[in-house]
Order: C-alpha cells, then structure tokens, then sequence
C-alpha cells in the first residue's frame, strides 16, 4: 500500500493559481484520489444522507428553529479489526434564525450553510460475518470542514459573520450489509460558529445510506 506521491505532485502543480483555500481542498481530493487508486484491499464507498442540526446558541436575542439538510459524499475505508477512514463531502445545512434587536423588531428567516467537508474516522468493525456479508461498526473521529457559502438572506448573514473552517468532533454507528451500508452518527462543535458579535457551535445528526467496494 503506497500514495502515488508523484501523481498528487502533478496534481498539485495544477491549481497554483487558486487562493488558500481552494487550494487546500483541491490538495485533499488529490490525495485521497491517489491513495484509492494505488492502495490495496480497502474498500470505496460513496453515500447520500439528511443532516439533523441542533444550533447551540448562547445569545438570547438570537435563536434557531432547525430543519433538516442534505450531505453526500466519497470515501475510502481500510483495516481488519480496526480502520482507517477518509472522505470528502459536500453538506448543505439549514436553520431557520430569529433574531430580536433592541426595538424588539423581530427578524427570521432560513440561513443556508454549504459547506465541504474532511470526515477522519477511527474505526472498530465488531461482527464481520461470512467475508464481510454483515457488518457491525463503530467509529469517531474530527470532522474539518470549509464553509464556502451562505446566500442571501433577510437577516443579511453572509460568510465573513461565521468561520470559515470549523472542527466538529463525530461518534457513529453503521451497519454494511453485503455492498450497502447505513449510519447514523452525531457531530459535535469544537470551535465557534459566528467570527463575532454572537456565541454559537454547531452540532448535528446524520443518517446516511451508501454503497461500498
């Protein structure tokens, strides 16, 4: 098992003229493009899901009704007992916000956030039955991610009021089933959500369905 570190090289030469951080997730797909296509006995999965937040606000005068998002996305597994995980995924995620002023005018409305993110997993496979027919596993593990935009909205949050790159920490459960798989895990906020004025961490629940190779 090796990653085709010429491969990701060239690879890299080719986005020298992209800013920081379209750089760091070119780098990334990069690399994991590399390491599946050069590494041995893992198995590739990609998978589709709904994204369940729970905003953690710490000002009254902003709250937040959540609703439900979508996430999708691509990964490579490695390991016997224990694994390694990796992937990439695109997530939008909802949440409607109410946000009351001095004047007790209130404002609300949904503010989007789509994001990329880098899930790093740590796992335990706990039934592997009859050459990986059925599959009990359990893994954690941060999850980096890189919000690239928030439209329009009548609270007039852009991208510059929330970090850019946020660290959720994760703990799940999935279940494979010959090639199909489903899991269910909860996120949780390290850092803040907002850049200032407000206190806020994101956490969040996930279900996902998926197939794997």
């Amino acid at each position: 098992m090796q990653i085709n570190f010429i491969g990701t090289f060239l690879c890299v030469n080719r986005i020298t003229k992209l800013n920081f951080m379209k750089k760091l997730l070119v780098i990334a797909a990069c690399i994991i493009t590399h390491y599946i296509s050069f590494a041995q006995d893992g198995a590739v999965g990609v998978y589709v899901g709904a994204n369940f937040p729970n905003m953690d606000m710490q000002n009254p005068e902003l709250t937040s009704d959540n609703k439900a998002g979508y996430q999708a996305g691509v990964f490579y597994r490695k390991g016997e007992v224990l694994y390694g995980q990796v992937g990439l995924e695109y997530q939008m995620m909802k949440s409607n916000f109410h946000f009351q002023d001095t004047s007790d005018i209130l404002k609300e409305d949904d503010v989007i956030f789509r994001s990329i993110n880098l899930p790093l997993y740590i796992g335990a496979n706990l039934l592997p039955i009859t050459d990986n027919l059925v599959n009990l596993r359990i893994y954690a593990g941060p999850t980096v991610s890189y919000l690239f935009d928030v439209p329009l909205n009548e609270l007039e949050f852009t991208t510059d009021d929330f970090n850019r790159i946020r660290v959720n920490g994760g703990l799940g459960a999935g279940l494979d089933i010959m090639i199909f798989s489903v899991d269910v895990a909860y996120n949780f906020g390290v850092n803040q959500l907002f850049t200032d004025e407000f206190d806020g961490k994101t956490n969040y629940a996930t279900v996902n369905i998926g197939l794997h190779f």
